[in-house]
């Protein structure tokens, strides 16, 4: 009975996301996709440090056995960049490279109902590190590329998979491939990077295609406060920790009001979902405090850290401005981070048009959107690349919201229609 079950979903997967050639992947290698994918999440590539020569050195070795040409950029200290290519029958400048990272943010294991880095298929789903960030991608890139190449299907235009360092922390491994790799860049007309899904209702219902275009701009911020120093046994009310608690419930009030700003009436109802109200207004997340080292004393110093994230068009100087007035803190010292403005890619372009086709032949549409968080996109964009978020795989908010966080994980029957769907459109915008 089991076995004919097993039959019938192969059945229904085959009918509901058929390839446009003749051949679809088959379960065994769809269970080969998965294996690669939880020897990957193994990988402990926590950053910091990153340590990603290993699982750079681990996709090359795939890459070799299957004799797709591959390089591993050292970046030393153990780290590393991978770059692939499927070449094509009549390359010009207008490859297509499917992007990932290969670093994660670390994992707390106590916090976990199953240890972070053993990527244990149970219950239907890979858990572990990665999973959804987004190690589950490049695995999907990478395999897509060996069906590939096993089935003798040679496109038109060369296929690349970057596998990149250190996005959780600097981007180290995009900026030294974009300084590095300039003649590679000139021959790519896209990048396919990380971002939004196919969406997947709690259910299990698969919906629409879901792209990111173009990010908030990121702006972080540390402010520090100083005050008088002293033993804790004498509280100071001018103690720079407590300018920095006044600071911060201030600061808290105020994020709270940016989000609360009326909405256009056809959108009231959207922002009713934080995840999409994200999308709408600025937004501050306190990220970090820090005082005194010692409990029984009182700093010279205190600071808080900010997560800001502007709509686009919106200037560093006028929100730090408008930022300022609510603290009212004229001591109080204000230091970037980080920021830049962000770009945007096209949408009416060639790859949303194939992205377009392989959406309507599901009975789905394909949504430009933006992304609240920042990745490696922006960077290639800067660098005169069109870049789209997409992951192809449908995926519940659920399953996304497991990013960063913890438990994270991935569904094993979403994740193999999304090769199906990663296929589909590499053939597709080949047309």
């Amino acid at each position: 009975m089991k076995l004919l079950n097993m039959a019938f979903v192969w059945l229904i997967l085959f009918i509901s996301f058929p390839s446009q050639g003749a051949q679809t992947p088959t379960p065994a290698f769809y269970q080969e996709v998965i294996t690669v994918l939880q020897k990957y999440i193994q990988i402990n590539t926590s950053n910091p440090p990153g340590a990603e020569m290993k699982s750079a050195l681990f996709l090359k070795q795939l890459l070799d056995r299957e004799g797709i040409e591959s390089e591993i950029m050292n970046l030393g200290s153990d780290r590393a960049n991978l770059i692939a290519k499927l070449p094509g029958s009549k390359p010009t400048n207008n490859g297509i490279a499917l992007l990932h990272h290969m670093d994660v943010v670390p994992a707390e294991s106590k916090f976990w109902t199953h240890p972070p880095f053993a990527g244990l298929l149970e219950g239907g789903e890979i858990h572990g590190r990665g999973a959804i960030d987004i190690k589950g991608k490049g695995v999907l890139d990478l395999m897509a590329l060996v069906w590939l190449k096993r089935n003798k299907i040679q496109l038109t235009r060369d296929v690349y998979l970057f596998a990149v360092a250190d996005e959780e922390v600097a981007s180290m491994g995009a900026k030294t491939l974009i300084a590095q790799k300039p003649d590679l860049l000139r021959r790519i007309a896209v990048v396919v990077d990380e971002g939004k899904t196919v969406h997947q209702t709690a259910s299990g219902e698969d919906g629409d295609f879901y792209v990111s275009v173009g990010e908030k701009s990121p702006l972080w911020l540390t402010l520090t406060f100083t005050g008088p120093p002293g033993h804790g046994s004498v509280p100071l009310a001018g103690s720079a920790v407590n300018q920095a608690i006044e600071a911060g419930s201030k600061i808290i009030r105020f994020a709270k009001l940016l989000t609360k700003e009326p909405a256009p009436p056809a959108l009231r109802s959207l922002v009713k979902d934080p995840s999409t109200r994200a999308l709408l207004y600025h937004t501050i997340s306190v990220t970090g405090l820090r005082g005194s080292d010692k409990i029984n004393t009182i700093s010279n110093e205190a600071s808080i850290q900010l997560d800001c994230r502007l709509l686009p068009g919106t200037s560093k100087e006028s929100f730090i401005s408008r930022l300022q007035k609510v603290i009212g803190n004229s001591k109080m010292k204000v230091a970037i981070e980080e920021h830049y403005d962000s770009r945007f890619s096209p949408t009416d372009s060639e790859f949303l048009r194939a992205l377009t086709r392989v959406a309507k032949a599901r009975g789905k549409k394909v949504i430009p959107t933006i992304l609240t968080s920042s990745t490696d996109s922006s960077l290639f964009r800067a660098a005169g690349i069109e870049v789209y978020g997409f992951e192809p795989y449908p995926a519940t908010d659920a399953i996304v919201d497991t990013a960063h966080a913890n438990n994270e994980r991935i569904n094993a029957e979403s994740f193999k229609r999304g090769l199906v769907n990663l296929i589909d459109l590499l053939k597709e915008i080949d047309r």
